[in-house]
């Protein structure tokens, strides 16, 4: 794993391409996981239509569970679409504790769809 660092550019997030609703659910043990439960690329082509299942449009989906302004992103949990593979990507992270002693965390979620857009979205966990 490596982190890239663009000199004179904020290595935050940008603004989102598409919109994404994420969940996040606590398990018994207290660990947390976060689903995309729903997502709509920002430029849907014309050869896409009238999609009925907008997340069978993601391609890649990638969570940093501790993620903070200013800080880069850290891929702690991935899932992608493997070109000879049928099976379907994962929209739902394995479970992962929180850092002990915490009462709040920010999860951010990578999306890049099929049309090669990348979005980024944030949801607060309470601890």
């Amino acid at each position: 794993a490596f982190d890239v660092y663009t000199a004179g550019e904020d290595s935050a997030p940008a603004v989102a391409a598409g919109k994404a609703t994420l969940e996040a659910h606590r398990e018994l043990s207290g660990d947390v996981s976060v689903a995309l439960t729903d997502y709509y690329p920002a430029e849907i082509s014309a050869r896409a239509g009238d999609v009925r299942d907008r997340l069978a449009l993601v391609d890649f989906y990638s969570v940093d569970f501790d993620w903070m302004p200013g800080e880069p992103f850290k891929h702690q949990w991935t899932d992608f679409r493997s070109g000879r593979s049928k099976r379907p990507i994962k929209l739902h992270t394995a479970p992962r504790a929180i850092e002990a002693g915490k009462d709040r965390a920010t999860a951010c979620a990578m999306i890049t769809d099929i049309f090669g857009a990348t979005s980024m979205q944030t949801i607060d966990i309470v601890c």
